[in-house]
């Protein structure tokens, strides 16, 4: 029997709101806004020139929010638990396909390691947070 595909616009929205506080949080002055400063020159961009991509970053969150709650909820009909196919499934999308995909497009271009590095594991970081929350609510 066919099952209704069930998204939680609600956790999806705060799945999403919360990869924004990462966001935020990992290049602000406490974390790693030095590397954001230096690729912003290289770039000749200013700090104030970031609202388009800041936006188009939340709606990159919320469509992550969107495919993780589709597998999440595919993995829920094939009986797994929630928290473990939140890791297991956000793992394989932050490493194996962000993280290697980000690391060809860094060596292509000429940019330091630890530039990669901290871009990268934003998005490990905010791939398992995204997938843990909603988890969370499954």
């Amino acid at each position: 029997m066919l099952k209704i595909i069930q998204l939680n616009l609600l956790a999806i929205c705060i799945a999403t709101l919360i990869g924004v506080v990462l966001g935020l949080l990992w290049y602000s002055p406490l974390l790693f806004r030095k590397v954001l400063i230096i690729d912003l020159e290289k770039n000749n961009k200013k700090i104030n020139e970031l609202l388009f991509p800041f936006l188009i970053s939340i709606f990159g969150a919320f469509i992550l929010a969107v495919i993780l709650d589709l597998f999440l909820f595919f993995s829920n009909l094939a009986g797994m638990p929630p928290f473990y196919a939140a890791t297991i499934i956000g793992s394989i999308m932050a490493v194996g396909i962000i993280a290697l995909n980000m690391l060809s497009d860094y060596l292509l271009s000429g940019i330091h390691i630890k530039h990669f590095i901290v871009h990268a594991g934003y998005r490990i970081a905010l791939t398992l947070i995204i997938a843990w929350t909603l988890a969370f609510w499954r």
